[in-house]
């Protein structure tokens, strides 16, 4: 890692963001396991605005 002072605190302001709910991310989808590779065949196509979520269950 290069900057890894800088990654930190990156990372550090992430968490508080996300801990204060101030991150929204948007879920494009959520697929199953048995799905991801369709899943996987969108992403490298472009298909995807957002998260792809792979649900285990």
């Amino acid at each position: 890692m290069k900057y890894p002072k800088e990654n930190m605190a990156n990372t550090m302001t992430l968490m508080q963001w996300h801990a204060e709910g101030k991150l929204k991310p948007h879920i494009h989808k959520i697929v199953s396991l048995e799905a991801t590779e369709v899943a996987l065949d969108e992403m490298m196509h472009r298909k995807v605005k957002g998260k792809m979520v792979v649900q285990i269950s």
